[in-house]
């Protein structure tokens, strides 16, 4: 199973809020397409509570990956009961998940496993562009 599903699903996006509002954050997303590695790093990361739609804060990106989710920054989560994405439909119903979306993504780990239908699998974007899905993610963040 994903991690980011797994954090979503056990820990929820309110207590991942609860957790990184309290002290500054690091969050770090590994990829593995095949046998090649990736890694984005921001530095600074937190997510806004439920009021405010669970508006993702990301900044400070390093990493061998390229910086996707900076388009992502302040964006709030778009479920299929609740489309806070800009796009004219609701991009959690055509990508077939939730996420942060904008218009709508460029990067999404919420995905289809393994999907290689256009922008439902893991995708992020400069390592396997809108049609092949990483074959390993992992996000995790950390009190800095």
């Amino acid at each position: 199973m994903v991690l980011v599903m797994w954090l979503q699903e056990n820990l929820g996006n309110e207590n991942i809020h609860q957790i990184s509002t309290k002290r500054r954050h690091e969050l770090r997303i590994d990829l593995t397409l095949y046998q090649a590695k990736f890694n984005a790093t921001y530095s600074r990361f937190s997510l806004y509570g439920e009021p405010e739609g669970y508006r993702l804060k990301v900044s400070g990106y390093s990493g061998n990956a390229g910086d996707n989710l900076g388009q992502h920054d302040h964006v709030k989560f778009t479920t299929f009961d609740k489309d806070n994405d800009i796009y004219a439909g609701n991009c959690a119903d055509l990508y077939k998940g939730a996420w942060w979306y904008t218009s709508c993504h460029a990067a999404y780990l919420n995905g289809i496993w393994v999907s290689i239908e256009y922008g439902t699998g893991l995708n992020w974007h400069n390592t396997t562009g809108n049609y092949i899905s990483v074959t390993m993610s992992e996000i995790k963040f950390r009190e800095m």
